[in-house]
């Protein structure tokens, strides 16, 4: 099956490095996008580049990871997609407005950046049209776990792991810089910041984690009282629901 990716930014990037990691092959895949500097990307990468109509002409399937407003500008014949599988990364465009343009199969693929890694969360939706459902989720393990849903839970799951994959960075990168406010360089400061969130990880039980270290009287507890002083959870429950509503309006 040959690939077409619309859009090169990072996120078809990441989906592109992940299929190849899995095993497709870089001749099976081609790009498109209306940047020359994304394109020589493409190419140095050893991708084939090509204008949109020969894309849809050439591809099997496409997958279309541009910005909600680049897809609803596109001006092209979309009927070169009525047999082909076209695949959506584009959080904000809903199966009926994708259905107004694709006479074909649609389906709804919202990966994160971890596809890069095989490390995703990707979260499929399928249109009523699409057959061999499970060759398809499994092209898509190859850069993750695949959580098939219903649209309406789709939304969630993108606030929840691709949304939610920012905020953890940002989370982890405002430990990093706590670290060098005392006293680490960067790098030393960004080992200790992981190997500590891997424990976490690790030792599970998060609530009887907290417990257990943020005992009464310890020295611990005083910066628990901070955060919870702070409103930290409602802080994050109240960036992921931002998230949340800008994806359903």
């Amino acid at each position: 099956m040959k690939i077409g990716i619309f859009g090169f930014g990072s996120l078809g990037r990441s989906l592109m490095t992940g299929l190849i990691k899995g095993g497709i092959e870089k001749s099976d895949i081609m790009v498109c996008d209306p940047s020359a500097h994304r394109e020589n990307k493409a190419k140095d990468m050893g991708i084939a580049v090509a204008d949109s109509t020969a894309v849809a002409c050439a591809c099997d399937a496409v997958v279309f990871a541009v910005p909600k407003t680049a897809f609803d500008s596109m001006e092209m014949d979309w009927s070169l997609f009525d047999d082909k599988i076209v695949f959506s990364c584009m959080a904000e465009v809903k199966m009926d407005r994708l259905k107004q343009r694709f006479g074909g199969r649609v389906v709804r693929v919202i990966p994160t950046l971890g596809a890069e890694n095989g490390i995703s969360i990707v979260g499929i939706c399928f249109d009523d049209k699409t057959e061999k459902k499970e060759a398809i989720k499994d092209m898509f393990r190859k850069v993750g776990t695949v959580i098939e849903c219903k649209e309406d839970e789709l939304s969630t799951i993108t606030a929840l792991a691709a949304c939610g994959l920012c905020y953890a960075a940002y989370i982890l990168n405002s430990f990093i810089n706590t670290a060098e406010n005392l006293g680490f360089d960067r790098e030393k400061g960004q080992e200790i910041v992981e190997k500590t969130f891997r424990s976490a990880m690790e030792m599970g039980d998060y609530e009887l984690l907290i417990g257990k270290i943020a005992a009464r009287g310890g020295i611990t507890i005083k910066g628990v009282d901070v955060m919870n002083e702070g409103n930290v959870h409602k802080t994050i429950d109240t960036a992921f629901k931002t998230a949340y509503r800008e994806l359903i309006k």
